[in-house]
């Protein structure tokens, strides 16, 4: 008999809880981010190389979690590395649009050799108008 209370017990409690479904979205976006003028400087080979032909795209892949009460981002760039000034702005100019906190964003490098320099390393310095472009297409 106590078995069959506590089974009945179980069943009206998960009764109650179908009764309200959780909602959990999800949803992705890529942009390019090749750039679009060559000769350009990539970044962390010792010295500077100026490749004049692509050869493959370089991308910002990004995830938004929504479980009904909090939202979160999380963003991919094909690039060595990005300073956090340039995170700090993609991240506010992201909030404005989507309404998702910037403390719930988190952006990170594939850490690639073959991208244009966002910030100073290893003998190039950043490419200002590529900076720009990398800068919007991550908010974005």
């Amino acid at each position: 008999m106590r078995f069959v209370v506590l089974a009945l017990a179980a069943l009206l409690a998960l009764r109650g809880a179908c009764a309200a479904p959780r909602v959990f979205r999800a949803g992705a976006a890529e942009a390019d981010i090749t750039p679009k003028v060559l000769p350009i400087a990539i970044s962390g080979n010792f010295f500077p190389a100026y490749p004049t032909k692509v050869r493959g795209r370089l991308c910002v892949r990004a995830i938004v979690l929504d479980d009904g009460s909090t939202r979160l981002a999380i963003a991919v760039a094909d690039t060595l590395m990005m300073p956090r000034e340039l995170l700090d702005r993609a991240k506010l100019a992201a909030s404005r649009t989507t309404g998702i906190a910037p403390d719930r964003m988190m952006i990170s490098a594939t850490h690639t050799h073959s991208a244009p320099p966002v910030m100073g390393a290893l003998g190039t310095d950043p490419v200002s108008e590529y900076v720009a472009m990398m800068e919007a297409s991550i908010a974005q």
